[in-house]
């Protein structure tokens, strides 16, 4: 169990590293995110356990020099070899569980060019660099080998991205920019009226998906009726045994029980 949530940790990870090395600004914040070496307490068969260290951001493992493979219970209890003893030498060697040493589930040492952290990388209280690698390409989006549902998804955000700065300005009255403040002109009814062509018009565009003229169905669906409860709710304060300070509450009592705001404009039209 322990080995294979270890192998589904350094999966995750993986992916999370891929994805910090191709932000936009990763180069930025390469030599600014720090983090600290994690101590991990694992038991290892016979009573007995083993102290080693997790970097993290990429699930790597360590162990450190001149701490014991195997530690008793009392040993670890007592912290003999655990931080915050500082006198520990600080040089770690990555390792992995390669089926134990003598019966016991222990991480040893990797022989194949492991990674060494020394007082040149981390410091005693066990921080570094995170060191995430920036992913430096000339390829253009064009020119990576996608799966075409996946190349059509990411284009989809793309140029529904791109529409925003329109959308702000053209529809939503956005002024500024640049240096300057952004603000928004109070929107008229033309303004609204515009608003709402470009929507039907999305609506009925035979290159807008399913999914989307569903959410655009569902919305205008919800919103109509919010309309016509505020209505009723307006009309039922016009009568005079309720002010408007109450609207808030009468509209949550009309959401939740319709029949209650229609009786009550019933018996006042009588």
């Amino acid at each position: 169990m322990l080995q294979a949530s270890i192998k589904k940790y350094s999966i995750n990870n993986d992916l999370e590293q891929i994805i910090k090395s191709c932000s936009i600004d990763c180069n930025i914040n390469r030599n600014g995110n720090i983090i600290r070496l994690e101590e991990y307490c694992i038991p290892v068969g016979k009573g007995m356990y083993q102290i080693h260290y997790k970097n993290p951001s990429n699930g790597r493992m360590y162990l450190r020099n001149d701490v014991p493979d195997k530690l008793s219970f009392k040993q670890i209890q007592q912290r003999e070899y655990s931080f915050p003893r500082k006198d520990l030498p600080i040089l770690f060697t990555e390792a992995g569980f390669q089926g134990g040493v003598d019966g016991y589930s222990i991480l040893t040492p990797y022989e194949d060019d492991p990674e060494i952290l020394d007082s040149s990388v981390i410091n005693e209280d066990l921080n570094m660099l995170e060191d995430i690698k920036p992913w430096d390409s000339d390829k253009k989006f064009t020119d990576l080998e996608l799966d075409p549902v996946l190349r059509k998804y990411i284009t989809g955000l793309y140029k529904n991205y791109n529409l925003l700065p329109y959308l702000r300005r053209d529809h939503l009255k956005e002024i500024g920019g640049g240096t300057n403040l952004i603000y928004f002109k109070e929107i008229d009814r033309e303004d609204i009226r515009k608003l709402m062509d470009c929507v039907k018009n999305l609506y009925d565009s035979s290159d807008t998906s399913d999914a989307l003229k569903r959410k655009i169905g569902e919305y205008f669906s919800i919103n109509s009726k919010k309309d016509s409860i505020n209505k009723k709710v307006l009309e039922l304060i016009k009568y005079g045994d309720y002010d408007m300070h109450q609207l808030d509450d009468l509209i949550s009592i009309a959401i939740q029980h319709p029949n209650f705001i229609n009786e009550q404009l019933k018996l006042y039209k009588k």
